[in-house]
């Protein structure tokens, strides 16, 4: 009986020792991992991220549209608050209806979803939603959580600078092909809409991209749908937590801008 109880204490104890070091272990990955949110860094995982997404699928190669794109992110990232970013804005060559983040400021429309817009004031909510995302740091937030739990301190350390910014990017980069939460979307449309009333632009934009969204959605074998859709809370949903946070933001609607009208016809639309 004495011998029972010597061994549970001897287990005990081993596991007491084990646990600890294992805390201090994922103590010491968080400081690693925190190496990585300084401004180089997340250049460098944003490039590398986007370099990713452009493997898969090029860009659309028509230079006034992707001037006339960078002019309207451009304008809504300068009004936005934070850290200061080289901006990126490009047009991905493919039919799905998308858009897409990476860190430190690269952002992709699909030539799929500009085809359902309708004026600048929508492409601006597009835009003003991803310059959200990478704002509020989602993406990269998300892919340090997950390295945290599937990365040993051992592996993380072996390897080289360069190496960890690849595992980031890595991570990231599946975490645009799984998703982020509901609130994270929810919080980026909110942001789109302060910031497109702060530009100048329409703020029931994001509210009127999210009702084509809903009316695609229900749209039946709409195949250019089905990745937005495994990676996106339901516009509907989407729609009610707008209206429930911004309904104010609502009341003040500017009058229709005739030069945006025109240069949305002529850069955008025109060439789609």
């Amino acid at each position: 009986m004495v011998k029972l109880a010597l061994k549970s204490v001897i287990l005990l104890s081993a596991f007491a020792s084990s646990l600890s070091i294992a805390q201090q272990d994922i103590g010491a990955l968080a400081v690693q991992l925190q190496k990585l949110d300084s401004p180089k860094a997340e250049k460098e995982v944003g490039y590398k991220t986007a370099a990713r997404i452009l493997g898969s699928t090029p860009l659309v190669n028509d230079q006034e549209l992707t001037k006339y794109i960078n002019l309207v992110g451009k304008a809504l990232a300068a009004n936005s608050s934070g850290q200061q970013y080289v901006w990126t804005f490009g047009v991905i060559q493919t039919e799905d209806i998308n858009a897409f983040a990476a860190p430190s400021g690269y952002i992709f429309v699909t030539k799929g979803l500009l085809k359902q817009l309708s004026s600048e004031d929508q492409l601006a909510a597009v835009l003003a939603h991803e310059i959200a995302h990478v704002r509020f740091k989602h993406y990269t937030s998300v892919a340090k959580k997950q390295m945290l739990a599937e990365y040993s301190m051992k592996s993380l350390n072996a390897g080289s600078e360069d190496s960890q910014l690849e595992a980031m990017a890595t991570a990231t980069t599946l975490v645009l092909a799984r998703g982020l939460d509901k609130q994270s979307e929810f919080d980026a449309d909110r942001e789109a809409t302060k910031l497109l009333a702060k530009t100048g632009y329409d703020p029931a934009a994001m509210a009127d991209v999210l009702v084509m969204l809903e009316r695609k959605a229900a749209a039946q074998n709409n195949s250019s749908m089905s990745f937005l859709l495994t990676t996106h809370p339901n516009p509907t949903q989407r729609l009610q937590a707008l209206a429930a946070c911004c309904a104010d933001a609502f009341a003040n609607i500017p009058s229709a801008n005739p030069k945006t009208k025109s240069r949305f016809d002529s850069q955008l639309k025109s060439r789609l």
